[in-house]
């Protein structure tokens, strides 16, 4: 037998479990994610991402207004 042509197939072998085994953590951090959300009622991702967000930037606006009321700014 080839040499090269066995470390051709452990290398096709290997990348492909890798792909496989990539594939299938991203499927299962997705049903993860789906349970977690069923289970406590949440909406989709990219609305909590959202909500999140707004949530975050009027942080950001109080921060501001409190740092300026001190006079840390």
């Amino acid at each position: 037998m080839d040499p090269i042509k066995i470390i051709e197939a452990l290398a096709i072998l290997t990348l492909g479990g890798w792909a496989g085994f990539k594939e299938f953590t991203e499927r299962r951090a997705v049903r993860r994610e789906a349970a977690f959300s069923e289970k406590y009622g949440l909406a989709e991702n990219p609305t909590r991402c959202g909500l999140h967000a707004n949530a975050i930037n009027e942080m950001r606006t109080d921060i501001a207004q409190i740092k300026a009321h001190l006079g840390i700014v």
